[in-house]
C-alpha cells in the first residue's frame, strides 16, 4: 500500500472523525483535517475539534494553524496537505484525510485551476453594498445571476458570495461556467475513498441533537470570548456554521430558542449541500451508519485491509510476470 491514502467523506455529523480515530491505530495512520474552519485557533466547540485526549492518541495535521482573522484557501490547503502526506508517508504511516469541505478534498486529489485575479475596487464597492443592503440582498443578486453557485454556497458565507459576484462582473461568466470549462483532472493521488451516510431524517435528528449538545457545552461562551479578544464578527473564521448566529443572539437579535432553531436549520441545509456534492464524487465506497457505529467501523476497517492485501498481491504478481517476461526476452542472465 505504498503511497496510498485513506479518505473519509460524508455530511456533517455523520461520524467521519470517529471513524478516522478508530482506523488510525489499526492501520498505523495519522489524520489530516480537510475542514475549512478547524484550521482556526479558538474555534473549538462549534467545529467539533478533537479533544486533548484524542490529540494525544493520534497525531492530527492542519488543525489550529491560523488566527481567526487570517484567510485560508483551497490552494493553501492543497500545499499544506501534500506536505503532511509526504511527511506521514516518510514515517511509513498511512495518511487518513477526513473532513467535510469537498472543495479542499477535490483540490488535493485533482488540483485546482486559477480563477480570475481579484478586483479590489469592485470588491470594496460590493462590500459597501452588502453592508448597506444586507447579505440576503446580495444573495438574491447571486441567485438571479448564478443559481448553481447560489445553491452551493452557504447563505452566511459572505466571502464566497461576494467572490462569485466579483468573478461574474469582471469576466461576464459565472463561477459555475468557469468550473464547467475547467474540469478537474483525474485523481493525482491513489486513495481508498470511504463515504459515510445515514437516512436523511436520522441524519437531521443527529444534527439537531448535536447542536443542542454544543450549545450546552459552552459554545455561546466560546464565541463571547472570541469577540472580547477582538475577533470581529465579520472575520473569515466566523463564516463557520453557528458563529454568526450566536453573534446575533449576543447582540439581542433573537432569543435562545430561535438561536438553536437557526443553527439546526442552517446545519441541515449545509448537510444537504454536502450530499449533493458527494453524489458527484467518483470512486466512493459507501457505508451506511447504523445503530451500532462500532460494527460499521469494523466492517470498514476489514474492507480497507482487504483492499490493501489485494493491492500487495497484485504488486507481487506484477513483479513476477515482469521478471518472467525479461527472462523470455533475454534481458536476464
Amino acid at each position: 500500500m505504498k503511497g496510498k491514502c485513506i479518505i473519509i467523506m460524508g455530511p456533517t455529523g455523520v461520524g467521519k472523525s470517529a471513524l478516522a480515530l478508530f482506523l488510525a491505530p489499526r492501520l498505523g495512520g495519522e489524520i489530516i483535517s480537510a475542514d475549512a474552519i478547524q484550521v482556526y485557533k479558538g474555534l473549538q466547540i462549534g467545529t467539533a475539534k478533537p479533544s486533548s485526549r484524542e490529540f494525544a492518541e493520534v497525531r492530527h495535521h492542519l488543525i489550529d494553524i491560523l488566527e481567526p482573522d487570517q484567510r485560508f484557501s483551497a490552494g493553501q490547503f492543497m500545499k499544506l496537505a501534500l506536505t503532511a502526506i509526504k511527511e506521514i508517508r516518510g514515517q511509513g504511516k498511512v495518511p487518513i484525510i477526513v473532513g467535510g469541505t469537498g472543495l479542499y478534498i477535490k483540490a488535493l486529489f485533482k488540483g485546482i485551476f486559477q480563477l480570475p485575479p481579484r478586483d479590489m475596487v469592485l470588491r470594496k464597492r460590493m462590500e459597501r453594498l452588502c453592508d448597506e443592503k444586507g447579505l440576503a440582498y446580495i444573495r438574491r443578486i447571486l441567485q438571479r445571476i448564478d443559481p448553481e453557485s447560489y445553491g452551493r454556497i452557504g447563505e452566511s458565507d459572505r466571502q464566497r458570495i461576494l467572490r462569485a459576484l466579483e468573478i461574474y462582473f469582471t469576466t461576464k461568466k459565472t463561477m459555475s461556467q468557469h468550473l464547467k470549462e475547467n474540469p478537474f483532472a483525474e485523481d493525482k493521488l491513489p486513495a481508498i475513498k470511504i463515504g459515510l451516510i445515514l437516512p436523511r431524517m436520522e441524519l437531521y435528528k443527529k444534527i439537531n441533537e448535536r447542536v443542542e449538545r454544543m450549545l450546552g457545552s459552552g459554545w455561546i461562551e466560546e464565541v463571547e470570548g472570541l469577540l472580547q479578544r477582538g475577533c470581529s464578527s465579520q472575520c473569515h473564521a466566523f463564516k463557520a456554521l453557528g458563529y454568526r448566529e450566536i453573534t446575533g443572539f449576543l447582540n439581542g437579535e433573537y432569543p435562545i430558542e430561535r438561536l438553536k432553531e437557526l443553527i439546526q436549520r442552517n446545519t441541515r441545509r449545509y448537510a444537504k449541500r454536502q450530499l449533493t456534492w458527494l453524489r458527484k464524487e467518483e470512486g466512493l465506497n459507501w457505508f451506511s451508519m447504523g445503530k451500532n457505529p462500532k460494527e460499521v467501523f469494523q466492517t470498514i476497517a476489514s474492507f480497507i485491509e482487504k483492499r490493501i492485501e489485494e493491492e500487495k498481491n497484485d504488486q507481487l504478481k506484477g513483479k513476477f510476470y515482469e521478471h518472467e517476461a525479461r527472462k523470455l526476452t533475454g534481458c536476464l542472465p
